[in-house]
């Protein structure tokens, strides 16, 4: 059994604003569609603030990153803080079988059920 005691701050904070830019990508066309259908049926004003919501929509990706990292670097300061007075999450890892020869791991393949 090992316990992993603390984590790197940066490497979290990297890590969930990958993750988090990356999840905001899947929104981002709906909401371009969705703003420009509103700009094609929309007059005046409402054309423009269609358009505005389409920059607003391409900046969402590096709002959510930004916030990701923020966030990652902050959870992984309250861990590391907490796993050292309580001693962290404990985990067991088994050895992955090798391919003879090659030293490198075999692909996992399902047991059939």
């Amino acid at each position: 059994m090992f316990r992993l005691q603390s984590v790197g701050v940066m490497s979290v904070a990297r890590t969930m604003a990958v993750i988090q830019g990356s999840i905001s990508l899947i929104f981002v066309p709906f909401m371009v569609i969705a703003a420009l259908a509103g700009a094609f049926a929309g007059q005046g004003a409402e054309k423009l603030s269609s358009l505005l919501f389409v920059g607003l929509a391409v900046l969402l990706p590096l709002v959510y990153a930004g916030m990701g990292f923020v966030m990652g670097a902050v959870m992984a300061v309250i861990y590391n803080l907490v796993a050292g007075k309580f001693g962290g999450i404990e985990m067991h890892f088994a050895p992955a079988p090798l391919v003879p020869g090659t030293g490198l791991p075999q692909t996992y393949e399902p047991r059939p059920s």
